[in-house]
């Protein structure tokens, strides 16, 4: 999840799951003026898991709270995104 108003203390409250990383992030320089940006991970890093399997791990640890998931992403203050990569 990221959000450039929200904190990911705050995301992690709302959602009540301990995320694996937060970052935040912003510019190096002054100029041009750039906002912060929160970011709320969780992952998946069991060895010999399908992509499926990977995406099931990591839904499976957000569904109990999915309810929480959707109030701490009111557009446009959050942005819930699901990547895989291998």
């Amino acid at each position: 999840m990221f959000s450039c108003r929200v904190t990911a203390a705050e995301m992690t409250a709302r959602l009540l799951v301990e995320p694996d990383e937060i970052r935040t992030m912003g510019s190096r320089w002054p100029d041009p003026p750039r906002p912060w940006a929160h970011q709320w991970a969780v992952y998946c890093r069991e060895p010999g898991l399908q992509v499926a399997e990977q995406i099931a791990c990591v839904m499976n640890r957000l569904l109990p709270r999915r309810m929480s998931t959707a109030e701490a992403a009111p557009p446009p203050r959050v942005q819930a995104v699901v990547g895989a990569l291998r």
